[in-house]
């Protein structure tokens, strides 16, 4: 029965550390929304993306097209990006937004905590 522990426990360490290596060398992505091919963003996104796959071990690295500022936030916002190119108002305009939101839901979870009481 010891025998069994014994193997059982090697076996699980081995399969931990196996698959802790697995996701060591995991590839990771990051993609940056820039703006049109023909805008300034796309270029600067190009750079960038170049910069980061050299510096950042196992990354892949890629400049997205996109429609700039305002959908840049917006996928950043649904998660659809690492890094967003974008200009100030734009990000402003973000943060308002996500500040409301916030508002909102903590309204609505303060009314659902007193209808509960």
């Amino acid at each position: 029965m010891r025998l069994l522990k014994k193997i059982g426990l090697i076996v699980g360490l081995a399969t931990a550390v196996a698959s802790t290596a697995v996701i060591a060398q995991s590839q990771q992505f990051v993609n940056i929304l820039t703006g049109g091919q023909s805008g300034v963003y796309y270029p600067l996104g190009v750079a960038l993306s170049q910069i980061y796959a050299k510096a950042i071990p196992n990354t892949r690295a890629t400049a997205q097209v996109t429609k700039a500022s305002a959908e840049n936030l917006n996928l950043l916002q649904a998660g659809r990006g690492e890094l967003a190119l974008a200009l100030g108002l734009g990000i402003v305009l973000l943060a308002i937004s996500l500040a409301v939101n916030a508002a909102v839901m903590a309204v609505h979870a303060r009314a659902g905590a007193v209808g509960h009481a």
